[in-house]
């Protein structure tokens, strides 16, 4: 079974125990698909498809690349999605990178350990802190109570 939020250890194990099965931690974006997901092995983390995207982590809210094995912002370049595209796309998401260590499945590619988590959250932008996708605007919202709708089609048509 795959499942959202299957790295935090309470959920994994409520899950476990609902379902009777493994869980396996999976991780995707509406903007990009599915990018990363955990295998049998239970790595300690969840291996990117190495073959559709080219994954960095930066300072959040800044554009230095992190070291490898330091936790950042995951940037994500798409290498398949032709009608849309993302390049150094910005998930919000903090990751920590480990590359070309094998896995005890098989795999050698790019290892997200630990799993993914948000780097902030909407309660956190309430609070004004500000992570810099866009530094010093916290969001906006445009709203309408009521609509005006025509009563009938204007004459001539």
């Amino acid at each position: 079974m795959g499942a959202a939020g299957g790295s935090v250890p309470e959920v994994r194990s409520e899950l476990a125990a609902l379902w009777g099965g493994e869980v396996h931690d999976r991780y995707g974006l509406t903007e990009a698909g599915p990018v990363a997901a955990e295998c049998r092995a239970h790595p300690g983390g969840i291996h990117l498809q190495d073959d559709a995207f080219l994954a960095e982590v930066v300072d959040p809210g800044g554009e230095e690349p992190r070291p490898e094995g330091d936790e950042g912002e995951l940037v994500l370049t798409g290498l398949g999605r032709t009608s849309s595209p993302i390049i150094r796309y910005r998930t919000g998401d903090a990751a920590r990178l480990i590359r070309g260590r094998r896995c005890a499945c098989g795999r050698s590619g790019t290892l997200l350990e630990g799993g993914v988590r948000r780097l902030f959250s909407a309660r956190s932008r309430e609070r004004g802190e500000d992570r810099g996708r866009f530094p010093g605007v916290g969001g906006f919202f445009a709203l309408r109570s009521s609509v005006d709708l025509p009563s009938a089609a204007p004459e001539g048509r």
